[in-house]
């Protein structure tokens, strides 16, 4: 299945909260970390999840720092 990919870049102590919480949000979306350091991360979301994983992004960002970095790609 082909998914969206969105890059934010966040607060690094909280890279395993974010995939805590898309984990027990029934695996809306996958996180991977592309650079611990500076706080990277990758979201790659399947296109019918889109809305649920946005939902759940823009409720962190209320409480933690998350900044998005670019417009959706496609991820194999």
């Amino acid at each position: 299945m082909e998914c969206n990919l969105h890059k934010y870049r966040v607060d690094p102590r909280e890279i395993h909260f974010i995939r805590f919480i898309m984990e027990a949000c029934d695996h809306v979306a996958v996180v991977s970390t592309l650079d611990v350091k500076s706080g990277l991360i990758s979201l790659s979301v399947p296109p019918d999840r889109e809305e649920e994983a946005e939902e759940i992004m823009n409720s962190l960002g209320r409480s933690i720092f998350l900044d998005k970095l670019e417009d959706r790609e496609q991820a194999p």
